[in-house]
């Protein structure tokens, strides 16, 4: 509950970010890819990407 907590007062902030957790959340099989476009974080070029982006952003 307190990680859905943190992920949503990092998604009123910034847009990105939260993508980022939820991809590197993935990646290192903490959650499983249960939503459909979650199994994209899997792809390490979409996951780098969006981490890039979401440096970017901050």
């Amino acid at each position: 509950m307190l990680r859905s907590f943190l992920i949503g007062l990092v998604a009123g902030q910034r847009g990105m970010t939260p993508l980022t957790v939820i991809a590197t959340a993935t990646r290192r099989q903490e959650i499983a890819p249960q939503l459909p476009l979650q199994q994209l974080m899997l792809n390490p070029i979409i996951a780098a990407g969006n981490a890039v982006m979401a440096a970017a952003e901050m």
